[in-house]
């Protein structure tokens, strides 16, 4: 269920060498819930329950747009200068279950709020004739999946997990005591956050007596990233040192000390996802438009749009290591592999536009 209000306020506020001052206003409330289901999953009875959940979200937003300088009539190097200012401001508030338990038909409930603040900054120019160059800075957010905020826990009373502690002679985990184990996410995991960093030229920007091409280059830089724990239960005591926070142990006694035991038994296993990944997207953008007029009596279009992807960058930190764990892993190349993008992408064709009557053809 799905409702959404918001009041918009637009329009020109005052005027400028360049033009009209306009300003943008926006306030938003969206609600968005799905209601609670059973399922039955075997052919033995056994009732699975998927559970209420739900998310709030407040947003304000601004945006202003500002001709400081006319295009026609002076020759400064800064002519034609519009800047662009837009902030946005996301309260969001989930409700879900507070431990993840599909037998449990009424879990205790919890409700969990983010904040996220937002900029976009902008500007253009026309330095020479027939020429437009333009850049931005924007930030962003990304707010996580419901799955993201739920944990999934279990607490083993035996030795059944498999795993061995070098801290402890490789006694199995367990045989000292009961642990907890915890995995899938956490209320800790926080937004993932990116930037984006372009510029570009325009050449022919109006698009008159010639062909409008454009070229852009934009960096996007995504961090706090989220990582699903991917480290096996043995990789993680193994590693605990990288991880201090991830094994948590009872204080070391006088007997294990005895016994040569240098960590007290482990009292909780953490291998819930983590807001650690980093990835780095350059690309360029390329984009021609040829409008020619009284071709056989119609309009006639030839157009071509071409983005590059030179490079996708990604550094994971809670991966299985190769050889042993690194704690600053090295940026792995995505770009042509199958869990990132093809290097070229492109479309391009031509219309042909004649009173009611359109032909074209696009590859």
């Amino acid at each position: 269920r799905f409702t959404d209000a918001s009041v918009r306020l637009a329009g020109p506020v005052t005027r400028l060498p360049g033009g009209a001052l306009s300003l943008t206003l926006l306030v938003e409330l969206r609600r968005e819930s799905v209601p609670s289901e059973r399922l039955d999953v075997s052919v033995v009875p056994l009732d699975v329950y998927t559970p209420h959940r739900g998310q709030r979200v407040l947003s304000g937003y601004a945006e202003a747009r500002a001709p400081i300088l006319p295009i026609d009539g002076t020759s400064s190097p800064l002519r034609g200068l519009e800047l662009q200012v837009a902030v946005r401001f996301d309260r969001s508030s989930a409700t879900l279950p507070e431990v993840a338990d599909p037998f449990s038909k009424t879990p205790p409930l919890t409700s969990i709020e983010r904040d996220a603040f937002m900029f976009t900054a902008g500007a253009r120019i026309f330095p020479l004739q027939n020429i437009m160059a333009r850049g931005s800075f924007a930030t962003g957010t990304v707010t996580p999946e419901f799955s993201r905020f739920q944990t999934f826990e279990q607490t083993y009373t035996n030795t059944s997990l498999g795993v061995r502690d070098p801290k402890r002679g490789n006694r199995l985990v367990g045989s000292d005591g009961s642990f907890l184990h915890q995995s899938n996410g956490s209320r800790d995991i926080r937004q993932e956050l990116g930037s984006t960093l372009s510029a570009g030229l325009v050449f022919n920007p109006e698009g008159m007596r010639g062909p409008r091409i454009s070229i852009d280059y934009s960096r996007i830089s995504i961090r706090r990233g989220i990582e699903s724990f991917f480290l096996t239960n043995q990789q993680l005591i193994d590693f605990e040192a990288s991880f201090p926070d991830r094994v948590i142990r009872a204080s070391l006694s006088d007997p294990d000390r005895a016994l040569g035991y240098s960590g007290g038994r482990i009292l909780r296993l953490d291998a819930r996802a983590g807001n650690s990944g980093q990835t780095v997207i350059d690309v360029v953008d390329f984009q021609l438009d040829w409008p020619m007029t009284e071709v056989l009596g119609g309009k006639f279009t030839p157009y071509a749009r071409i983005t590059w992807q030179p490079s996708v960058r990604s550094r994971y930190y809670l991966r299985p290591p190769a050889t042993g764990y690194d704690p600053t892993p090295s940026w792995i190349e995505r770009v042509g592999s199958f869990d990132g993008p093809l290097a070229w992408r492109g479309t391009g064709g031509i219309s042909w536009q004649r009173d009611r009557t359109t032909l074209g053809i696009n590859v």
